[in-house]
């Protein structure tokens, strides 16, 4: 899964696409591809049943969250969110539990608070689609983005 969503605010605009697989599969893709938008941008990516990443465009600043810091051990995407957010990748021993990492407040402004948020990363039941159509309804542009999943998905 991997989308990118446009919101401008001066008109509550949205826009939702669904980016190339190649463009998922490496940071600065991502926040390459989202830059091109106008105005504040939001993407998420989505690896299998494993973990999620929301980026945020506004301007030249790029905010990032990952939703499980584990993932670097077996995942390229989640390694480069790790080098990009200048954290070191961690040891094998060091990986008994699911942490989140990155930006935790990188929608508060939009009413998603860090505790919420973080709340949302560490619900191990919750699948990376699931998580991010939470997170999308919680602010306000859930159903563009449950059409897009379904889209994206095949549902």
């Amino acid at each position: 899964m991997s989308l990118g969503l446009e919101n401008k605010s001066s008109n509550r605009q949205e826009r939702i696409a669904r980016s190339p697989k190649r463009i998922g599969s490496k940071v600065r893709g991502v926040g390459v591809s989202l830059s091109c938008y106008v105005g504040g941008t939001i993407g998420f990516a989505g690896v299998g049943d494993d973990f999620w990443l929301a980026v945020r465009v506004v301007g030249e600043e790029v905010s990032l969250f990952l939703s499980d810091l584990t993932a670097a051990a077996d995942y390229p995407l989640a390694r480069q969110v790790l080098k990009a957010l200048d954290i070191p990748i961690p040891a094998d021993d060091e990986l008994d539990q699911v942490l989140p990492v990155g930006d935790m407040s990188i929608f508060a402004d939009l009413g998603l608070e860090e505790m919420e948020l973080g709340a949302v990363a560490a619900d191990l039941d919750l699948y990376p689609e699931d998580a991010v159509a939470g997170i999308a309804e919680r602010l306000r542009f859930g159903e563009a983005v449950e059409q897009a999943l379904d889209r994206a998905l095949g549902s």
